[in-house]
């Protein structure tokens, strides 16, 4: 995951990862799974630490981050700021971004702690096309690695700004009382190419030109309290949102019914695929076609229970109740006509319960259950259609594992094995002509289990081992083709675009002022069709890293990374309405970094 997509990574203390549903503690969406962003500390923490990285396809970024101490142990503040500028893997695919992040921390006396967070972000990404492939995983068209042949200018423009206020105040020992409230604004320019289809006898992409222009306000409060009895810790609480927004969708290109067998043509733009040039640029039109406002709300409350059953034995129960509500307005500028006002409401419980056993001082056994569930509601120009008898989508998991260290601390290891159950999924189904129905597609099972195991070798190397093998397959699936009528079953298929096997293999080793690593990530063929008919896309990559931290200059490190070393050639394979489509891998990659800290 890109991190500076959110915060700037030099502000980042740790990425915490839970695995499997966690609905009941973190609200909607944590389906499957939860990561949480956890800053640094401001107090602590002092001077300048500044950034330089460079690297392939004309990457630049410069950082840094400034330690402020306005009150000596009572009061920090901490600046962090970065740019970034790259060229893109493809033509047409820059990125630049830039982004401000300021945290404060301030004691008032001995039992009250107050923490203020800002951020401002702004990126530019341009877009790059697919290729499209046979059943063979064939090249239809000559690839040319730089070549870029979506529609021009396309890409996505956001504006993010946040600000967060939190205070924490002991109430007595082992009782604490907090309250957290936050603000947002996103904005979101995106102009994308939807691939319709590539014609071979006119040598061309067919793209269907869409713009969406989507601004958005969030705001929620959320207090809590958490009670340390000793054997007993309870954390419960609640929280307030509300969300408020437009939308506008245009769509540009070239429409209606232009040839003698009434082929009908929706905002199509035709792309030459030798040259890169639009071919009907002189028949664009542009409508919009939707524009919507709305607005939500969802109250919560929540509570997770510890329990030390006996000193090796550990009980954790919790749950969390949501409730959603949804207003919108909907109209066709186009078209003309009122505004559609459309009405929305759910609510759900989501439990978890989970058994923790520690069979030694090294090694701990545990058992858990979690269930996680998204509201019927999806995006707007779905919720427009909104049919009332819509489920929300649930996901139950179970899983069972071990983890410790055996051999003094030497070998670290931890495995686990679960079942993913998911049902009542949403599909959005697309009408010929435009027009959009969302039905429950539903069901899906995801079987498995994931070993990680690190060994501290001789002669001071690290190595480590992670595999990863799973089995996705529709227990229950079956809809309707909206363009025929045909009822469509893949119930007994495995899910599309799931490899079964996955894993990493690394080494390691630290010297005085310098450590180099290397690493080789890998994953097996999958699926690329919900038929179950073409299968492909496996790959594995080779990666190196090196530092280096002079005796001489202390606060200084060289790190130079090489990504996909072997510069292998690889795609990320889907079956869409285009037929199969392929995203290219990245290419050899290599960046330098000089960081200072003052």
């Amino acid at each position: 995951m890109d991190i500076e997509r959110l915060v700037p990574a030099s502000v980042v203390e740790r990425i915490e990862v839970v695995k499997g549903p966690n609905s009941a503690l973190y609200g909607r969406g944590g389906v499957s799974g939860t990561i949480n962003y956890v800053t640094r500390p401001v107090f602590g923490q002092s001077g300048l630490e500044a950034g330089l990285q460079l690297g392939s396809f004309g990457h630049i970024r410069p950082s840094g981050t400034l330690h402020i101490p306005i009150s000596e142990g009572r009061h920090q503040l901490m600046v962090s700021a970065l740019y970034e500028q790259k060229d893109g893997v493809v033509d047409g695919a820059p990125r630049e971004a830039w982004n401000l992040f300021v945290k404060d921390e301030l004691l008032l006396g001995e039992r009250t702690r107050v923490t203020l967070l800002g951020n401002i972000m702004d990126v530019e990404q341009g877009a790059s096309n697919h290729t499209p492939f046979d059943g063979d995983l064939d090249a239809i068209v000559p690839i040319d690695p730089r070549r870029n042949f979506q529609i021009p200018n396309a890409g996505d423009d956001r504006f993010v700004a946040f600000a967060s206020g939190r205070i924490e105040h002991r109430l007595r020992p082992g009782l604490t009382l907090s309250g957290t409230a936050h603000v947002r604004r996103h904005e979101t320019f995106t102009t994308l190419g939807f691939a319709d289809s590539f014609s071979v006898d006119q040598n061309a992409f067919f793209w269907n030109g869409f713009v969406s222009d989507e601004k958005d306000d969030t705001w929620f409060v959320e207090p809590q309290i958490e009670w340390d009895a000793g054997r007993v810790r309870v954390t419960a609480g609640g929280s307030w949102e509300e969300k408020s927004g437009t939308e506008a969708n245009p769509w540009t290109g070239e429409n209606g019914f232009p040839t003698p067998d009434f082929e009908f043509l929706f905002y199509v733009q035709k792309v030459d695929a030798t040259t890169g040039e639009l071919l009907n640029a002189d028949r664009f039109v542009t409508d919009t076609l939707s524009a919507y406002e709305y607005d939500g709300s969802v109250g919560a409350a929540y509570a997770q229970v510890e329990v030390d059953l006996t000193e090796r034995l550990l009980l954790t129960v919790g749950g969390r109740y949501d409730s959603f509500n949804r207003d919108l307005s909907t109209r066709s500028p186009v078209f003309g006509g009122p505004a559609e006002t459309i009405e929305g409401d759910e609510s759900h419980f989501s439990p978890k319960a989970s058994l923790a056993a520690r069979v030694s001082d090294d090694v701990t056994l545990y058992g858990a259950f979690g269930e996680g569930f998204n509201p019927a509601f999806g995006p707007p120009f779905v919720f427009s259609g909104r049919d009332e008898g819509l489920k929300p989508e649930i996901a139950r998991n179970y899983e069972f594992g071990a983890k410790g260290d055996l051999a003094g601390g030497r070998l670290g290891f931890a495995f686990a094995a679960f079942r993913l159950d998911r049902e009542d999924l949403l599909l959005t189904l697309f009408a010929p002509g435009g027009g959009t129905q969302s039905v429950n597609a539903g069901e899906q099972r995801s079987t498995g289990f994931e070993a990680d195991v690190i060994a501290r070798l001789p002669a001071g190397l690290t190595g480590s081992v992670a595999y990863g093998y799973v089995k996705s397959e529709w227990i229950d699936n079956r809809v309707a083709d909206p363009f025929t009528d045909e009822l469509i079953d893949w119930s007994g298929n495995e899910v599309a675009g799931v490899p079964a096997h996955t894993g990493s293999l690394s080494l390691a080793r630290d010297w005085s002022g310098f450590s180099l690593s290397t690493w080789y990530d890998f994953r097996s063929d999958y699926f690329v069709d919900n038929d179950n008919t073409i299968e492909g896309g496996g790959f594995g990559l080779l990666h190196a890293s090196g530092s280096f931290r002079p005796e001489a200059l202390r606060g200084a490190e060289l790190r130079v990374t090489a990504k996909n070393l072997l510069d292998e050639e690889y795609f990320y394979y889907f079956g869409g309405f285009a037929g199969v489509e392929g995203f290219r891998g990245r290419p050899f990659e290599l960046l330098a970094e000089l960081r200072y800290a003052w």
